[in-house]
């Protein structure tokens, strides 16, 4: 349970990192060191694959004290030179490569260079982006070899997500700051509109596509567009001079597969919704738009201003093409995405999807620290003779036996009731409100009662059953460590009084007058 507990506080401590530090390049240096220090590793590093996947590079690197650092060595390694394969082969089938002892492996290129170096383990596991391999995370050991468990290897697994997260967020950190330029850019051309609209090209450069300059007093006139050398774009693009944009502008949207990305982008093609944006005070406003026929994204800068001559209201549409922005920040939508799903499993467990004990134990700790009075209680589950079926049946079974109790668990108790997975086959049923103490027996004997045999194979059925201890007490005057440690005794009093029921806890209940 402890190793448990500290491996969901170094993913906590991790996302923490990755997701309040501003810097993704230093977030990514502290994970890596967090991850080095936690494994007890002599060095911990990146390697991240080329964009021509010849080559991969050492882009971040974390040493234990008195190792010598690498990183500068390792720039561009061909890792197809000395394995006489790509490195992504390593992983083809198994996103880990884990060798706890170098020297009992088969002779070859790589064993040589790795004992070369005075590694004795090593294990490495792959970053993806989108689905495709990116390059991996790895641990060195020089002292000795070292045997890692399979929650220690499942926890390198989810670090090297969380790793993977922040370095897609690296690369889009320029990203950000183009698009804050490009909006204080968009500002700024306010201030030019009595100077030459070629000033325009020379502020967005060769992002800068047309600017078109319309009087929309008498309609949507398109009185020119100017390219970026100054001369007239309304012939090349089929306009007529003066152009009735509510008309031909219909035409050259339908021609030309003009999807609106921004939602109200459609009100500058129409000439009286156009006039409701300058009489609503936007004086301007970006807009994108995406182009079918050429396959571009364009953001319109849109600026509305009043001719002081003639009184006539007037529009400077500045249009550049923001395609490849615009694709970096659907990717940056993914990642939020992303982001979402590594929070989701920092709190959940990966086989049942309920909630993990740490994030369990923060809402139940939340919920007994309030002082409103209500009486709650925690239920403690253990499905019995866990251990014999993983023995006689195989883990396959063990692990369809978790599932079939938790999918039980979701349907007998309620939505508002928190239910969560403490690691193995213990399982968890907070209550926060009992209102009376016979509805809770009620539905734990509802629950024990649906626990029934397990259908394994070809129809073959196994008994399953699930024993349970209750511990019940009010709001502000318990901890979760006393109603968990209550809880605990009364299950051990169901499963040494011959399971597949419960108990509840009561003062003198203790585990030397347990039944035997």
């Amino acid at each position: 349970m402890k190793k448990r507990t500290i491996n969901e506080s170094i993913i906590k401590n991790a996302l923490d990192v990755i997701f309040e530090q501003n810097d993704a390049v230093s977030a990514i240096h502290t994970v890596l060191e967090m991850i080095g220090k936690h494994f007890r590793a002599d060095r911990a590093y990146i390697f991240e694959d080329n964009i021509d996947h010849l080559g991969s590079r050492n882009t971040f690197e974390w040493c234990a004290g008195g190792v010598a650092p690498q990183k500068d060595d390792s720039q561009n390694v061909r890792f197809k030179d000395i394995l006489g394969y790509p490195v992504s082969e390593l992983f083809k089938e198994n996103s880990v490569w884990y060798r706890s002892d170098f020297s009992k492996m088969e002779d070859g290129p790589l064993k040589r260079l790795l004992l070369k170096r005075n590694i004795k383990t090593a294990i490495l596991v792959a970053l993806f982006e989108y689905g495709d391999f990116a390059g991996f995370i790895g641990l060195d050991f020089y002292d000795a070899p070292k045997e890692l468990a399979s929650e220690q290897i499942e926890l390198l697994r989810v670090m090297a997500k969380i790793i993977s997260y922040a370095i897609s967020g690296a690369k889009y950190t320029e990203l950000r700051g183009l698009a804050s330029s490009l909006q204080e850019k968009s500002r700024d051309l306010k201030d030019q509109l009595s100077t030459e609209r070629k000033a325009f090209f020379d502020v967005m450069g060769n992002n800068a596509l047309f600017t078109v300059h319309s009087d929309l007093t008498d309609g949507l006139i398109i009185e020119d567009i100017l390219a970026p050398d100054g001369s007239s774009l309304l012939a090349a693009l089929g306009f007529s001079v003066p152009a009735p944009y509510d008309e031909e502008g219909r035409a050259f949207i339908e021609a030309n597969r003009v999807e609106m990305i921004t939602p109200n982008a459609a009100r500058c093609f129409q000439h009286e919704e156009a006039m409701k944006i300058f009489y609503e005070g936007i004086g301007s406003a970006p807009y994108d738009i995406y182009i079918g026929s050429t396959n571009m994204y364009v953001r319109m800068n849109v600026i509305f201003y009043k001719n002081q001559d003639n009184g006539h209201i007037m529009c400077y549409c500045m249009c550049t093409d923001i395609s490849e922005q615009y694709i970096e920040i659907q990717q940056l939508k993914k990642l939020e995405v992303i982001n979402e799903q590594l929070k989701y499993e920092s709190t959940h467990d990966g086989n049942t999807g309920l909630l993990n004990k740490s994030a369990a134990k923060d809402q139940m700790e939340s919920c007994i620290n309030g002082k409103d009075g209500k009486t709650v209680a925690l239920i403690l589950i253990d499905i019995d003779n866990f251990k014999s079926i993983n023995d006689h049946f195989g883990h396959t079974v063990g692990d369809k036996a978790i599932l079939n109790v938790a999918e039980i668990m979701r349907s007998r108790f309620r939505q508002t009731d928190l239910l969560s997975r403490f690691g193995g086959d213990e399982f968890a049923v907070f209550i926060k409100d009992v209102s009376k103490t016979s509805w809770l027996m009620d539905r734990i004997e509802d629950f024990l009662s649906h626990v029934t045999d397990l259908t394994i194979e070809n129809n073959l059925t196994i008994p399953l059953t699930c024993s349970a201890g209750i511990a019940i007490a009010q709001n502000g005057e318990t901890d979760f460590n006393t109603l968990y440690r209550h809880a605990d005794t009364a299950l051990y009093f169901s499963k040494n009084n011959g399971k597949n029921k419960y108990y509840v806890y009561s003062e003198g209940m203790s585990f030397e007058n347990m039944p035997h």
